[in-house]
């Protein structure tokens, strides 16, 4: 019995230990499990809240980004990049994604005069009115790719609206250029779209509140047919320091069209020229391809001088029982802008031919003083200068009374057997002032003296964004 006794105390005695061990170490596992779940937790709390900082940081990059897309703005008086004008040049500036900028006009126009010679029909007056017009409105859409591939644009909206009734030609919607630029390197680079063609100082630097004047110089419009644009292809860049260049291949201009009856109607003409053959980018025929060059100068801040060329087919459909035939046409200009100190210079002298003027006046029906010319010009000078330095110094107004003379001929030669009017070759004073009270609205003012024809005060607002 007692050894009974004594082997179970020393069982007991033997696994005691164990047994309180085994308490101990159950109570410390959990006790730490406990820990490690409020740790867990702990952990669990720290990942939810660091994933909404970070899609919260994401979102604000995000924001940020979108921001990015609209903070440049446009300095005006500046060409803008690769040939474009300030506002249009905004998608260059972005870091990736869309572009929105763009710019407006509205005018008002009082002649002295209710009638005029009507160049048009070469005979009699025609009936003027006072008017205003909400001209252009304009938007830039860009969106840039990456850093070498972009798309530019711009829609514009003229005289307010389009119509389905007897006021259909009083407005227009249209793509003035769409181009896909692939910006290889500062020397090559290669656009392919809608092109606005490289020629002159406005045609492609159209913005309203970057020259002055409520209207853009007649030569730009009647001698180089701004705005001017054609589909295409062609190379640009910065050839050597401070030399641009730009090269393209278009299709040519077309010289008439025909209705059903095969008669043709002239798009050329004796008083706008090469105007009205402007294919404009619209099922463009592709039948004669023209080339045009540009080269400019911009090596000294403020200075831009160069010189334009545009040659190549315009052609001249089929019909009556006549076939398709072409036409040579070649537009050259020399221009020149600069500005000093306050003083602002432009300068612009245009020339073109037209070698088949006479197959166009046959073809067209036109006879005497409505021939086409075969020679056209135009020049224009002008000089504005800021005078608001002299009077508050460190203002950032802007208030430029500024002149303009030009004189431009659409009739400088027509073939034997015609009529040059000399009511064709025109001269234009504009005396004007250009106030801007921020660099991108400019209220326009300026009297224009026609020789010849009614004289008018025009009044103006331009701005861009």
């Amino acid at each position: 019995m007692m050894r009974r006794w004594f082997i179970g105390l020393i069982a007991v005695g033997l696994f005691m230990p164990h047994l309180v061990f085994a308490e101990v170490t159950n109570e410390q596992i959990k006790a730490l499990e406990d820990k490690i779940k409020a740790l867990a937790g702990e952990v669990e709390k720290l990942k939810e809240s660091r994933g909404k900082d970070e899609k919260k940081m994401d979102a604000m990059v995000e924001e940020v980004e979108q921001l990015k897309v609209f903070e440049l703005i446009p300095e005006l008086g500046k060409e803008g990049k690769y040939g474009f004008g300030p506002a249009a040049s905004k998608v260059y500036g972005v870091t990736k994604g869309l572009s929105l900028a763009g710019y407006g006009e509205v005018f008002g126009r009082f002649f002295d005069s209710n009638e005029e010679f009507n160049l048009s029909s070469g005979s009699g007056n025609k009936t003027l009115r006072d008017d205003t017009d909400m001209l252009r409105l304009v938007m830039y859409l860009g969106y840039k790719f990456n850093d070498n591939i972009l798309f530019n644009s711009e829609i514009e909206f003229e005289h307010a609206k389009t119509s389905a009734g007897p006021d259909t030609s009083a407005g227009e919607v249209a793509v003035e250029f769409a181009n896909l630029d692939f910006l290889i390197n500062p020397k090559f680079n290669v656009r392919g779209g809608l092109l606005l063609m490289p020629m002159g100082l406005i045609n492609e630097l159209h913005e309203s509140p970057t020259y002055h004047g409520v209207f853009r110089p007649d030569t730009e419009q009647f001698i180089i047919p701004t705005t001017w644009r054609e589909n295409g292809v062609g190379i640009f860049g910065e050839v050597f320091p401070g030399w641009d260049y730009r090269l393209y291949v278009t299709p040519g201009l077309v010289t008439n069209s025909r209705n059903t009856s095969g008669t043709a109607s002239a798009k050329f003409s004796h008083d706008s020229g090469i105007r009205g053959g402007r294919q404009q980018g619209v099922r463009s025929i592709a039948e004669d391809f023209a080339y045009v060059a540009r080269l400019d100068y911009k090596g000294i801040p403020g200075f831009l001088g160069g010189a334009s060329i545009y040659t190549g087919k315009a052609l001249t459909p089929a019909g009556s029982g006549l076939p398709d035939t072409s036409t040579d046409i070649t537009m050259w200009d020399l221009h020149l802008k600069a500005e000093y100190k306050g003083l602002e210079v432009r300068g612009l002298y245009a020339m073109g031919n037209i070698n088949g003027a006479e197959e166009i006046n046959l073809r067209t029906g036109l006879t005497g003083g409505k021939s086409i010319g075969e020679e056209l010009f135009g020049y224009y000078i002008e000089t504005a200068y800021d005078i608001v330095p002299l009077f508050f110094s460190g203002s950032t107004h802007y208030f430029a009374p500024f002149i303009r003379y030009e004189v431009y001929d659409t009739q400088d030669g027509v073939p034997s057997g015609y009529t040059d009017l000399p009511e064709t070759e025109r001269k234009v004073t504009t005396l004007g002032i250009s106030y801007k009270p921020v660099p991108n609205v400019n209220v326009k003012a300026d009297y224009q003296f026609r020789e010849g024809f009614a004289d008018s005060l025009n009044l103006g607002l331009a701005f861009m964004f």
